[in-house]
């Protein structure tokens, strides 16, 4: 999962101080694969989906909180995608530009 992560964005995509994040990224998808097949197992069977649904969950938002860390996903590849201004401010539910 390690070297598909890496190999699926450009070769200057990641920093070296990103490979602590990348490794637990990649840890996340492999248990995250395991958790769905467990859980899927389980409702297959017909018993309780209790453990392996609360696994799945857990591990699936771990894997998603990295993923935006490392700016993983269609926003970050996308050019004409602008961040937020860093001189902005929500008041009221409103983006204001300072």
């Amino acid at each position: 999962m390690f070297r598909q992560t890496v190999a699926a964005v450009p070769s200057d995509f990641f920093r070296a101080e990103d490979l602590v994040l990348l490794a637990a990224y990649a840890r996340a998808a492999v248990l995250e694969r395991l958790a769905a097949e467990q859980l899927a197992a389980a409702i297959a069977a017909g018993g309780k989906t209790g453990s392996p649904a609360a696994v799945h969950t857990q591990v699936s938002r771990t894997l998603i909180n990295l993923a935006v860390r490392l700016r993983l996903g269609p926003r970050a590849r996308d050019p004409t995608h602008r961040r937020r201004s860093a001189m902005s401010s929500k008041v009221g539910g409103r983006v204001i530009l300072l």
